[in-house]
């Protein structure tokens, strides 16, 4: 599981479940031992709204947040899990949430025998962000039998329900990966429980701890060596183990409002805090470290307030500033208030150590702000060096008092994704942690994604990498169907000497209103290995030009060191910089800046498949460009040269020419085959098919097109060209020349578990990949109104009333809803707009549904989806929206749009 500490503390939507009732069933008709079991866990509904008769007890204000059960046999585990989904739970209020009716491990069939272990783990959360936890087992179980029956849940053990926070720092392993956390149950001999998936870049971490219930952090290489970073800790642990000579600090962080006004009076305020934050230096052996020269924290030594943060307590209660209209209340509850009568109640960091003091926002533990010898001479404006981390309260609003985010340095607005506009400059800026740039991540990925996200998927940063056409993408199995389109994507190279860099998106058409994503990787063995998750403006600096002025061109091909070799007939990106007398980004003389490119043999191009030259000067807008680069009749030294074009007032020296080896591709060699975890039958699922050298590289051929024929095991089971999924099936696909990947989709009506392989006749080898699962997902729990944000006048448009259900922590597909739902349209504008039952009636103005109607909808034969037509007369950007009501209320769904393109 990935329990997404950000999400755990910004909006509760996790919720565990667990269940008494164990159930298995044969699932084939083989003989004894040999046969499959069906696991299926009932849940007890009581478990959601626990009473003072359950055996488990829970104080007033306490609800589901998330639930995890394994299964031990015969040397393996197997993990099943259930969150509060928001998609169902959009307001994130928690007290929304209840478990499940059953776990059934997504249809999974585990082998008959003994000495099996169930363990289960319930979440519980309140809306102060306090958590406990519930746990309980059974061992020594039997699945020798078709079908079984045991209880879980008679003696559970509740920990927790104190404050929780975030240890965050650097660690003196400066290990790079994977990061995982373990729940320690509190009984001896057994197994620890995964929790979390998190990253470490360059021993840079931030991980969440609880008040008394032990957690264990151990980072996971490439081979799956785990090393110990702490083991058994709360966060009791860290804190009373904390001095004055440590360098190492912690915060109370009490509750409070933060309020935001969106430029103007149109307020909105949110429940914040409850939480303690410790920041420092920590040894190979996850010790604190001792305060000195070398390691230091720093926090202001005068009182400091946060803006728009409130603290006022009425009556014992905390009370909200603003009023359900959007307005402040005044400070003693009534209406009409303003901000500046809400001055004396800002929440303020208060100087000095009480560990005793849970009001205020203070300094509990650690060492004393004026011992902070290591900060000396560091500037405010940088919260993190080499050697000093600083405290900065007002970074409390965007929940980055641990002042990072990722391998990114964090700054004041850097939790708030940037749409792109095209009407202003609109450029992503970034500052790498210490260490960080060309050692734990070697590149970005930055994509343009057609819509605003949050990442919910630890994988997407791979799905986006894949889908959009990225090369040597490391254990590239794409996992979320639900993975945007990107309009653009560029990659840029990080080394030891540029630690920031900055990308400027401006000059690109057709994407306004979209977001930016930076998605770091790391380069091994010629593959990339992308962080978990991206970033979309966490951490970033912020869109301002830098003040350096731009003094020499750069260019260089990209990679870690960088790439020692261009390879024939390859089209390989450069990247093109305008610097600073120190290597760092800076300013053009003007903006763009019109550049030259001297090269001895090949060409330039605008894009990635070398298919568009570029002829005479070029533009450098704000201060880097992406090219690509290809040689096709040289073996040897090629000499490549950026220089201003004459006509610039401004000469730019050209301090970088580069000469680099054209040597032949290594022919390919494999077909690999990358397709998802698992495969559902109410939705295609996408398979790549690439061609790969002796290293598992994917490799382009030159001189020839590869027509591999795609094969699989599954008894229902097509493959269909992308887009076209259901419609007219195909048997084989081709890589043209000069490509590495061919994209198909695959669609199974039965659940089963599938092998996929390929032929080619030719010289390649297959890499099969064995035992892809076909699930049923099972009924849908929610309904999603898809369509475009913006129909046009008079155009007939196609909605969907799509159904889903939650398969794993973040991820949905399409499932069938239950019979019968009946779903009432309704739109705010009127007799200008109508719905019809096809496209053919909406185009002949006939077979109206009227507004206010109802649509008898009972899914069958696999369908998810009920399409509905839409148009209007209306234009000139109107605003509306389209309401759905159902009957059951997880299926009532909405969507706003604006009419007049």
């Amino acid at each position: 599981m990935s329990l997404n500490n950000s999400k755990v503390v910004r909006k509760l939507f996790l919720v565990l479940s667990l269940s008494f009732s164990l159930i298995l069933s044969t699932a084939c008709t083989r003989k004894s031992n040999e046969e499959a079991t069906l696991v299926k866990m009932n849940l007890d509904p009581g478990l959601s709204r626990p009473t003072k008769n359950s055996k488990i007890t829970l104080p007033a204000g306490y609800f589901p947040m998330h639930m995890l059960v394994n299964v031990h046999f015969n040397g393996q585990i197997a993990i099943d899990e259930w969150d509060c989904n928001e998609g169902k739970n959009d307001t994130g209020d928690i007290s929304n949430c209840a478990f499940p009716t059953y776990i059934d491990f997504k249809g999974r069939t585990f082998p008959r025998g003994s000495n099996r272990t169930i363990q289960v783990l319930l979440v519980y959360a309140n809306q102060e962000e306090r958590m406990i936890f519930a746990y309980d087992d059974a061992v020594n179980v039997e699945f020798n039998n078709p079908e079984i029956s045991l209880d879980i849940g008679s003696a559970w053990i509740q920990q927790g329900g104190g404050i929780s926070g975030d240890v965050g720092g650097r660690h003196g392993s400066l290990k790079t990966g994977q990061v995982e956390g373990y729940f320690q149950p509190p009984r001896t001999g057994r197994p620890a429980m995964k929790l979390f998936d998190r990253m470490m870049f360059s021993g840079w971490f931030k991980v969440m701890f609880f008040g008394d219930a032990k957690v264990s952090y151990y980072h996971k290489d490439l081979l799956g060596v785990k090393t110990p970073l702490f083991v058994n800790k709360t966060l009791k642990d860290f804190q009373q183990s904390l001095t004055a000579t440590n360098a190492v600090a912690a915060f109370n962080i009490p509750t409070f409002y933060e309020v935001d006004n969106h430029g103007g009076t149109d307020y909105e305020s949110r429940k914040s805090g409850g939480e303690v934050v410790v920041l420092g230096f920590f040894d190979s052996n996850g010790v604190s470290r001792l305060n000195s020269s070398l390691f230091s924290v720093s926090r202001p030594i005068s009182a400091e307030s946060v803006d728009l943060s409130f603290r006022r307590l009425l009556n014992g209660s905390l009370l909200d500033p603003i009023n359900t209209d959007s307005s402040f209340l005044a400070p003693d509850g009534t209406p009409g208030g303003n901000e500046s009568e809400w001055s004396p109640y800002r929440l303020q960091f208060i100087p000095g150590i009480d560990p005793n003091q849970t009001e205020p926002m203070i300094q509990t533990h650690g060492m004393n702000s004026s011992n902070a010898t290591a900060c000396v001479g560091v500037s405010d404006a940088n919260p993190v060096s080499e050697k000093c981390i600083r405290f900065v309260p007002g970074f409390v609003k965007n929940r980055l008092l641990i002042p990072f985010e990722g391998p990114f340095v964090a700054t004041m607005d850097g939790n708030h994704s940037t749409l792109i506009k095209n009407d202003s400059p609109t450029a992503i800026s970034w500052k790498f942690l210490p260490g960080v740039a060309g050692v734990a991540v070697h590149g970005l990925a930055l994509f343009v994604v057609d819509r605003e996200i949050e990442f919910h998927n630890d994988y997407l940063c791979k799905d986006l990498a894949l889908r959009s056409g990225v090369i040597a993408v490391a254990n590239p199995r794409i996992y979320s169907p639900m993975t945007p389109v990107v309009s653009h994507k560029v990659l840029v190279p990080v080394t030891a000497t540029n630690g920031s860099g900055s990308y400027d998106f401006t000059a690109l058409a057709n994407i306004n209103n979209q977001q930016a994503i930076a998605c770091p990787f790391t380069v091994v063995n010629g593959l990339k290995y992308f962080s978990p998750a991206g970033a979309s403006n966490h951490g970033f600096y912020d869109n301002s030009i830098s003040s350096n002025i731009a003094t020499k061109l750069s260019i260089k091909n990209i990679g870690p060191n960088p790439f020692p070799h261009l390879n024939q007939n390859a089209c390989t990106p450069f990247i093109i910089e305008a610097l600073d007398n120190n290597n760092n980004p800076g300013d053009l003389p003007n903006d763009p800046y019109q550049i030259n490119i001297a090269q001895a043999e090949g060409s330039f191009y605008t894009d990635e498949n070398c298919s568009s030259v570029v002829s005479g000067p070029y533009n450098l807008n704000h201060h880097t460009v992406m090219l690509y680069h290809k040689a096709t009749n040289i073996i040897g030294d090629v000499n490549i040269q950026v220089s201003a074009d004459g006509g610039e007032t401004v000469q730019l020296l050209a301090s970088n020419s580069i000469n680099v080896p054209v040597q032949t591709v290594a022919s390919p060699v494999n077909i690999i085959i990358y397709a998802p975890l698992e495969m559902y039958t109410t939705q295609c699922s996408t398979v790549i098919y690439s061609i790969a050298d002796s290293s598992g590289v994917p490799t382009a051929y030159n001189n020839t097109s590869v027509t591999i024929n795609l094969n699989s095991t599954a008894t229902t089971g097509y493959f269909y060209n992308p887009g076209s999924c259901g419609s007219g099936s195909i048997s084989s696909t081709i890589i043209n020349i000069n490509q590495t990947n061919s994209f198909v989709e695959f669609s199974g009506a039965n659940p089963e578990l599938i092998n996929l392989t390929t032929t080619n006749g030719g010289s390649l080898v297959n890499i099969p990949l064995n035992s892809v699962n076909v699930v049923d997902p099972g009924p849908a729990e929610y309904a999603i109104l898809e369509g475009p944000e913006n129909p046009s006048t008079n155009i007939c448009t196609k909605f969907e009333i799509v159904t889903y259900k939650v398969v794993h922590p973040g991820l949905s597909v399409r499932a069938n809803a239950p019979a019968g739902i009946n779903y009432i349209l309704a739109n705010t504008l009127g007799g200008s707009s109508y719905f019809y039952p096809s496209s053919t009636a909406c185009n002949a103005d006939s077979g109206v549904i009227g507004l206010g109607s109802t649509i008898n909808y009972s899914q069958t034969g696999g369908t998810t989806g009920k399409e509905v037509w839409f148009k209007s007369t209306l234009g000139g950007y109107t605003p509306f929206s389209i309401n759905v009501s159902a009957d059951n209320p997880d299926f009532s769904t909405s969507k706003s749009a604006n009419i007049g393109f």
